[in-house]
């Protein structure tokens, strides 16, 4: 098992003896895609089992003046296939265009569900490399950054040319 040790600091940087913990790191490969997202997680060298790893890249929102009741679970939002279900109640969101973040809300939401799917206790350190489409600019893969920010521990964005030249992107 891959362990990271995170260390609490006091006010002034320096470091606290009793404020260590342990948490399973879990890598991840994450192509956060246009239609569809594909997730492969691993943890300790093993793949992760997860409950879907392929996720439809919509988020919706509820409509204004919808009734508490109607949509599953009395949830607030609603992510791809469940989202494409309701999408009488729902406004559906694209997190992206073309591979370019276009909405940060949305693809915030999305990424904080696409962690839920990993890790649903939230207990595991979660690193992910995803790749940017060719085109983008610093510009473009930093917004890709900043959406992916809050839901993973640490990120590095990759060009997808990279990816397919190293041979990741066969399947």
């Amino acid at each position: 098992m891959v362990v990271a040790k995170v260390e609490t600091r006091d006010e002034v940087g320096k470091s606290v003896s009793g404020g260590r913990s342990e948490r399973t790191v879990v890598k991840v490969g994450f192509d956060f895609g246009t239609n569809t997202s594909v997730i492969c997680a691993a943890e300790s060298g093993k793949d992760v089992e997860l409950k879907q790893d392929m996720v439809l890249s919509v988020v919706g929102y509820p409509k204004p003046g919808l009734l508490p009741g109607i949509l599953p679970r009395g949830k607030r939002i609603l992510f791809g296939d469940e989202a494409v279900q309701h999408r009488l109640h729902l406004n559906l969101k694209w997190p992206l265009i073309k591979g370019i973040v276009t909405d940060f809300e949305p693809a915030k939401d999305f990424m904080g569900h696409v962690r839920t799917v990993i890790d649903p206790d939230g207990a595991k350190e979660i690193w992910a490399v995803i790749g940017c489409p060719a085109n983008s600019s610093s510009e473009k893969c930093h917004d890709l950054r900043t959406s992916c920010a809050s839901a993973f521990s640490k990120v590095l964005i990759v060009p997808e040319p990279f990816l397919a030249a190293m041979g990741f992107r066969d399947e």
